[in-house]
């Protein structure tokens, strides 16, 4: 593999895509991770489920602590490879799948680096892993070119990159299959439509950051759950509304 190639193309735009990186063992196990997280059950002060408007379930996180399987998958296969094309240890910081089932809604336009500014972190980067096939149709992720560490306008709605420059900016449609790897950074924009197929559209990210800068993930963990609780744990009536910790999602 040709790490100074990836980590050159991941500077200049922000995010960059590698096609089968998987092997058909190592995919078929991973699809089996995506299964059981995916029917993971709602508990109280582990794994945390959100839901969309209309009470479908679209968000599990919080998983890597407690499923032995895919904390291994990633100890000992990506992360090694993260370290590899960014010349560094990185440490994970958050971990989270997403899902859309069929009519599942869109994530607005957005640069992950606003939600996780208060920890001391100059840069994180994030790995997308595909549960099935992503596409224009049910709603795979959208990226725009970007090299900068500078925060785009954003609209009343905290997080979210204003309609203005939205409409402005190049956007590439980044369709993948179980067998590929996304890597992109925190400031590069990227968003993703609704699913308007009859298929559903999984996708497990997972971020991390440079070890000298710190580890936070119990703590982001911790603050997560305070400021944006999982459905089972709210015990009054909450406002999310320009929630840092639910920027531009469908998340209720």
């Amino acid at each position: 593999m040709n790490f100074s190639l990836y980590n050159q193309v991941l500077r200049n735009r922000g995010y960059i895509k590698i096609k089968d990186f998987f092997n058909d063992y190592e995919k078929v196990t991973l699809l089996n991770y995506f299964n059981e997280i995916e029917n993971l059950k709602e508990e109280k002060n582990k794994q945390m489920i959100y839901f969309e408007d209309n009470n479908q379930k679209s968000r599990v996180e919080y998983f890597y602590k407690y499923h032995g399987g895919i904390r291994q998958f990633i100890n000992n296969k990506i992360n090694p490879f993260l370290n590899s094309v960014l010349g560094s240890n990185q440490i994970i910081f958050k971990d989270k799948m997403n899902w859309k089932y069929p009519n599942g809604n869109g994530f607005k336009a957005h640069q992950d680096h606003l939600a996780w500014n208060d920890f001391d972190v100059s840069i994180f980067h994030s790995i997308a892993l595909s549960g099935n096939i992503s596409n224009k149709e049910n709603g795979c992720l959208q990226f725009s070119d970007y090299d900068s560490r500078v925060i785009l306008e954003q609209s009343s709605n905290l997080g979210e990159i204003t309609d203005e420059i939205d409409e402005k900016l190049d956007w590439t449609y980044v369709e993948t299959t179980p067998a590929d790897l996304v890597i992109f950074n925190s400031f590069v924009p990227h968003k993703s439509d609704k699913n308007i197929s009859d298929n559903s559209r999984r996708i497990m990210y997972l971020t991390f950051n440079n070890e000298e800068e710190g580890n936070y993930y119990e703590e982001y963990n911790k603050r997560k759950r305070e400021f944006f609780p999982p459905n089972i744990e709210r015990t009054k009536e909450y406002s999310f509304k320009n929630n840092k910790y639910n920027l531009a999602n469908p998340l209720k």
